[in-house]
């Protein structure tokens, strides 16, 4: 929403950005179905059961420092600190503020990345790259990962 009263309608989050990668684990409550993907559009595509999320992480950032961020208690990775499940909606929020790099999904966690100028890289799904309507001084933060 606009508020037209309203300049700056957040709170300033600018902060020293330190060399870390915040990853959104997943954007669904879900499991995705045991038979397969086919008929899956949205929420359990994003499931990082699914989508080569920890590998990516792997390859890119291989000797940065990950917070792992998420609502999947289940999920387990042999790197990175595991903060599934632990954090507030606020403290994830200060973690990407304060992140070098965001790697997610398109929700209001990508969006508060690209909002504090945090490098991000979305995995598209359902909704493509040409459908998403990012903010044209938000575009130079924001790359994509096409399976």
């Amino acid at each position: 929403c606009i508020d037209s009263g309203i300049q700056e309608p957040f709170a300033s989050t600018d902060s020293d950005k330190v060399d870390r990668v915040t990853v959104q684990v997943n954007a669904t409550f879900h499991k995705p179905p045991a038979g397969g993907l086919n008929d899956v559009h949205c929420p359990e595509g994003r499931h990082y059961a699914v989508r080569p999320l920890v590998e990516y992480v792997r390859r890119t950032h291989p000797t940065g420092e990950i917070f792992w961020v998420g609502t999947d208690t289940d999920f387990e990775c042999e790197f990175g600190h595991n903060m599934v499940g632990s954090l507030s909606m606020k403290d994830v929020f200060k973690e990407i503020a304060g992140a070098s790099f965001f790697v997610g999904f398109n929700s209001v966690l990508l969006y508060w990345a690209l909002r504090n100028r945090v490098n991000c890289t979305l995995f598209p799904d359902h909704q493509g790259r040409n459908d998403m309507r990012i903010h044209k001084e938000w575009k130079s933060y924001l790359d994509y990962h096409d399976e």
